[in-house]
């Protein structure tokens, strides 16, 4: 009993103060860590990362892959994996096959998503929804509101197919940790956002070639054609269009027709004219199509003999600003000449 009672006085002379602190001090250590381990700190990832590794060996999807990549500094800005407090955002991307683009960009031009960086980051983002929707979401949503703040139409058909914006998705999700995917089989596309932004490239960019991207500084404007047109045999080893210089095509090809009969309608004013043949044909690509063409003619008016005119013409033609002009021609015998767009 005495022994207990010593322990007892021992104890009370120990000063327990620095322990208790010490203790307190690891407890409040181990719940700062545990804190701060519950917040990002570098996930090594992003959206568009996390959008590439969900659609990863999708042939059809390699086209907006490189879109995604160009836009990628923008993308990760607009759509954070985290917000500021360490709360984990889901997303979902509405992804259109390269189809789909494809039918959205005209033949025998840029790629205005290539070429106008603007047009890309919007359209790209109109096909974000910052929330992750399920196939049980879509199955029951009339409208869903895209990371651009538009609203975009959710219907369904007889036939069970679900759509957004009149694009069908296809069946299934494609998803990561942060990211759901679907597969649409068009872009959400508004107006002339397209067709405006060729126009607008081609006008601050006069010398760009078909197939690449930028100006090239050896590449004259197409309005610089020579005023004499020569125009050799087409060569039976003739290579194939080559892009940025002229190459012999068929005079039966179907667009060098239809550039023949506009020749005919243009120079036609006086006298008439009536076309015999299209017996040579050249073409280049430059920021639209240049062609240079030998074109037979009879003169069609009654009163006289019917007369024979060869002449060598070269036509501008620009399809998706509806242009389409004569450069230059030289006839003999000669003829007025005008020139004239559609």
């Amino acid at each position: 009993m005495a022994t207990i009672k010593s322990w007892v006085e021992n104890i009370k002379q120990v000063n327990f103060g620095p322990c208790i602190m010490y203790v307190m001090y690891v407890m409040w250590m181990i719940a700062f860590l545990a804190s701060v381990s519950s917040k990002p700190t570098g996930t090594g990832t992003d959206v568009v990362t996390e959008i590439l590794s969900a659609i990863s060996g999708r042939e059809e999807l390699r086209r907006v892959a490189d879109y995604l990549n160009l836009s990628r500094d923008q993308l990760v800005k607009e759509m954070p994996l985290f917000s500021p407090d360490g709360t984990k955002l889901s997303y979902t991307f509405f992804a259109p096959t390269s189809f789909a683009f494809m039918l959205q960009t005209p033949q025998d031009t840029v790629d205005p998503f290539l070429v106008d960086a603007n047009l890309r980051l919007r359209v790209l983002t109109r096909h974000f929804a910052r929330q992750g929707v399920s196939s049980n979401d879509l199955a029951r949503l009339d409208t869903l509101v895209m990371a651009d703040s538009s609203v975009a139409a959710i219907t369904r058909t007889a036939d069970t197919k679900t759509l957004i914006n009149g694009a069908e998705i296809q069946a299934g999700s494609l998803s990561s940790s942060f990211v759901v995917v679907y597969i649409v089989d068009r872009v959400f596309i508004v107006g002339n956002e397209v067709n405006d932004a060729i126009s607008a490239h081609f006008q601050n960019n006069p010398a760009t070639i078909i197939g690449f991207p930028f100006p090239l500084p050896e590449m004259l404007p197409p309005s610089v054609v020579p005023d004499t047109i020569a125009i050799a045999e087409p060569s039976v080893s003739a290579l194939p269009l080559t892009v940025g210089g002229f190459s012999s095509v068929s005079p039966d090809d179907i667009d060098v027709q239809d550039v023949a009969r506009f020749v005919t309608t243009s120079l036609s004013a006086s006298p008439a004219l009536v076309l015999v043949s299209v017996d040579k044909a050249e073409k280049q690509i430059a920021a639209g199509v240049n062609y240079r063409l030998q074109l037979k003619f009879n003169n069609q008016l009654e009163s006289e003999e019917s007369t024979l005119i060869v002449c060598q013409v070269a036509v501008f033609d620009q399809p998706w600003t509806s242009t389409r002009q004569i450069s230059s021609s030289k006839c003999n015998p000669s003829l007025s000449t005008t020139s004239m767009e559609i």
